[in-house]
């Protein structure tokens, strides 16, 4: 079955962690963690000799900011789309 939960192993700033996860978000999960561990080394670089806990403090920050600006991206995105589809119908009517 696609949706079977298996767990698996992750590694985020140096921490393993076992999450249950349906198989076929794997590779969401693995992705994702590498993606946090990359932006973790960038602001290591940035900032050096800090607590790790600065970093992840960092890192969250930029996370959310990122996601709060595609949900307005994707806020503005309906917004053409909703006004296409009136002038497509408006012009169906025609």
């Amino acid at each position: 079955m696609a949706d079977d939960f298996i767990t698996i192993t992750i590694k985020i700033a140096e921490k393993r962690f076992n999450p249950k996860v349906k198989r076929s978000d794997e590779q969401l999960y693995r992705e994702a963690a590498e993606y946090i561990n990359g932006k973790l080394t960038r602001m290591m670089k940035m900032h050096p000799k800090q607590d790790m806990q600065v970093y992840l403090s960092l890192v969250s920050l930029e996370l959310a900011i990122d996601l709060l600006s595609e949900k307005g991206n994707t806020s503005q995105m309906m917004e053409v789309l909703k006004q296409m589809e009136a002038d497509l119908s408006e012009s169906i009517k025609l």
